[in-house]
């Protein structure tokens, strides 16, 4: 997969932030230094995530392999739970395993990764339901395996997300639908040219594919291989066109041979292949290199110029605050003696120390009133689920079709599908409003310490006026991760509030009911019986998992509002700081007898050149 443009990019966009950071430091501006250090570290280690989704027996790990150029998930051609396996560039192979339920990350040899990533289901139900659900459990402990390799796709920043089945565990596959899938920046949907769009295939993506998330899927119809001619195939891409229509306009659409494109790279690699293998004569021959060109301009065209803009964005704020918190300020005050600049800085210290005590008063208020909302949230998420179940459990009892356990749950998810996309939007929607209602009461509190104290934050947390320069704290947040709070760290913007919610919703696939194992158990029940049966399963998963939910989501939200009211409140009094460090600077400077006016403005006027060029640079990357 080609990359080229995008890399070069980058490169571009890193070593202009190289440049500045040069400059920065020969202003003495630190701050804004560490912020283009942490900027270029994030730019470096942004990445393309594509995620691998599609049905048991779709090719998905050979596909992958496909992709990687070189085997490294196991392929088999019997069904098998395996877990998510995230992977990207490392200069080291290892294998380390992220569990649900604690933080201690483990890492294993590739051996037991195999034996984890290819557990049978069919050999623990021959043993029995015990044995069945033992291996399920032990699988569901896992959050993901990461996977580091130094692979050259990987090395070109893009990170793989290998997926189980869309038809295993329900809680897999929410985390497909809710979280995956839309944090992807594209996404493949294996396909088998031998069954073209499954019902449950169909279904899984008018009920399961969020509405913004569809445009960003690639559909993939493998096993070409397993075809007779050109006109078989083309008979197969007709067939998924029509189906395709009628849910996504102008369809991402490709046929290929995952097994001849990895035979194919693994020869041109260097690898020893049995003399047996038919290996075909050319990339293009396996459908892959038309395949991946698709995929390459998407990425680097719609979401590489997206990303690098993040990033140029970021580099004009950086750069701007050099111009005119740095030069700015430094030219202004060159005629002033040491002895005025000491006086400000006696004025200011105690009016920031005084602002610094005031506004973290106002933070401690702020998280409480954030605890207290995060209980609302709470029960406005439990109260969500519990309503999902009742419209679940009454169309069990509706139910009339088929008495087959998979028909029954395709039903089912039909109606738990939308209600849980509905019940994510409201909650998502009543966040944000919460988050704005009390960070609007925040800005006007802090706007008055501010100007009762007569002190500046900076330029970020400043308004543009004629007569006055007061601080603004009206949030301006993406998300509330590490990442992105970095991102804006020590030039916060305060707008609308947006914060991130990836909490598990709960499902009711075919994997409610525990399985093959399980569903053997209703095939001979009388309709009355099944229903019943199915019903009581139904409630009963509800009440056991839904105050878990519920007890999940109250300690996420809490800790996600108290990591932002903390944040906020270290970047606000670090702007404050800055302004005693510039001065302080300054003052020092000046108190030196190698000071020299002349040099000083020639110096600033250097720098601001350098700057005026690095911006015109870095616009010309994007243009």
């Amino acid at each position: 997969m080609n990359l080229e443009e995008y890399t070069q990019k980058r490169l571009q966009l890193k070593t202009a932030y190289k440049k500045l950071e040069e400059i920065a430091g020969t202003l003495n501006a630190a701050e804004v230094a560490r912020s283009l250090q942490q900027a270029e570290q994030l730019l470096d280690e942004d990445s393309f995530k594509v995620v691998v989704v599609g049905e048991f027996s779709r090719g998905k790990s050979t596909f992958t392999n496909a992709l990687l150029g070189k085997r490294i998930l196991p392929a088999k051609s019997d069904p098998t739970t395996t877990v998510i396996n995230r992977i990207h560039y490392g200069a080291q192979e290892r294998y380390l395993v992220h569990y649900r339920d604690m933080d201690e990350v483990k890492e294993i040899s590739e051996k037991e990764f195999k034996s984890i990533t290819a557990v049978e289901l069919a050999d623990a139900e021959f043993e029995g339901e015990a044995a069945y659900r033992q291996v399920v459990e032990k699988i569901g402990r896992i959050a993901y395996i990461e996977i580091c390799h130094p692979l050259p796709l990987l090395a070109d920043g893009v990170e793989i997300i290998d997926t189980p089945g869309t038809n295993d565990l329900d809680q897999v596959r929410e985390e497909i639908t809710f979280r995956f899938i839309p944090q992807a920046d594209a996404a493949i949907m294996l396909l088998s040219a031998e069954q073209i769009l499954a019902k449950s295939e169909v279904m899984f993506l008018k009920e399961r594919i969020l509405e913004n998330d569809i445009k960003k899927v690639f559909f993939v119809v493998n096993f070409k291989d397993r075809l007779m001619d050109e006109a078989d195939g083309e008979r197969v891409m007709k067939a998924a066109r029509e189906v395709l229509d009628g849910i996504v306009e102008d369809a991402r659409l490709f046929l290929v041979s995952s097994r001849d494109a990895l035979r194919w790279r693994r020869k041109e690699a260097g690898e020893s292949l049995k003399p047996s293998l038919v290996i075909p004569d050319s990339l293009d021959d396996t459908g892959f290199a038309q395949f991946e060109a698709s995929l390459a301009d998407y990425l680097s065209r719609e979401k590489g110029n997206a990303k690098l803009a993040k990033y140029q964005s970021r580099f004009e704020g950086l750069a701007e605050s050099l111009l005119d918190e740095s030069i700015a300020p430094a030219r202004a005050r060159i005629g002033e003696s040491s002895q005025q600049l000491a006086r400000e800085i006696e004025r200011l210290r105690p009016a920031v120390e005084r602002a610094k005590q005031n506004s973290h008063r106002i933070f401690e208020h702020l998280q409480y009133a954030l605890e207290m909302a995060a209980e609302d949230l709470t029960q406005d998420y439990r109260r969500g689920l519990e309503q999902i179940s009742r419209q679940v459990v009454m169309a069990v009892h509706q139910y009339d079709g088929p008495l087959q356990p998979e028909e029954a749950a395709r039903a089912i998810e039909s109606v738990a599908a939308p209600l849980q996309q509905q019940h994510e939007r409201e909650l998502q929607e009543e966040v944000n409003r919460r988050l704005n209602h009390e960070f609007s009461q925040t800005r006007e509190k802090l706007v008055k310490i501010f100007r009762v104290e007569n002190i500046s934050t900076g330029k970020e947390l400043a308004v543009s006026s004629r007569n006055e320069n007061l601080p603004v704290c009206s949030m301006d947040i993406q998300a509330v991760n590490t990442d992105d709070i970095q991102m804006v760290g020590g030039g916060l913007l305060l707008g609308g509030v947006l914060l991130a919610i990836h909490v598990p919703f709960i499902a009711i696939p075919a994997a409610l009911f525990g399985g093959n194992f399980f569903m053997r158990q209703f095939n001979e029940f009388r309709r009355n019986s099944f229903i019943a049966d199915v019903s009581q399963q139904v409630r009963s998963r509800y009440d056991g998992i839904i105050p878990e939910q519920t007890r999940g989501f109250n300690q996420q939200m809490k800790k996600k509002f108290t990591n932002l009211t903390h944040t906020i409140e270290e970047i606000i009094e670090e702007q404050m700081d800055r302004g005693i460090t510039q001065l302080e600077r300054l003052r020092d400077d000046k108190a030196s007898a190698e000071q020299d006016e002349r040099q000083e403005r020639e110096k600033l006027a250097a720098c601001e050149r350098q700057i005026q060029e690095l911006l015109q640079e870095v616009g010309r990357i994007h243009a």
